[in-house]
């Protein structure tokens, strides 16, 4: 059968909003072949305990930058689902001021970097991940 589709986290400090620094994989997300449903309580918790233990001085303060995850074959572009989670995730209060959601794409061994923006608008942007 065809693989459930994978994902996780991209991290970054909150005073740079384009840059993504750290990667936390979403072990506990909901993972069908057609379909990820990322456990964003699991990493909003992770969020708040790395920010206290290392001190928001030392690490710039961590915010959610967005999330990259696998698509079925043939499936390139951001899905119905995709922009339904970006819309939900700018209509939280928390984030107000973010402007733009990285919602990179992995199919057939290829990764597509996309961002969402508020007005949920979709646009290939040059991202890369080291």
């Amino acid at each position: 059968g065809t693989p459930p589709e994978d994902g996780g986290f991209l991290l970054g400090p909150r005073d740079c909003p384009h840059l993504v620094t750290h990667y936390l994989p979403d072990a506990t997300g909901h993972k069908t072949p057609a379909s990820f449903k990322p456990d964003a309580a699991r990493a909003n918790g992770w969020l708040r305990r790395l920010n206290a233990v290392c001190g928001e001085a030392a690490i710039g303060g961590l915010d959610f930058k967005g999330v990259v995850h696998s698509h079925p074959a043939g499936v390139t572009t951001p899905s119905r689902g995709d922009l339904a989670f970006a819309g939900a995730t700018f209509g939280r209060a928390t984030n107000a001021d973010a402007a733009v959601l990285f919602l990179p794409i992995v199919c057939g061994g290829r990764f597509y970097p996309y961002a969402v923006t508020r007005d949920l608008r979709v646009r290939l942007v040059p991202l890369a991940l080291v």
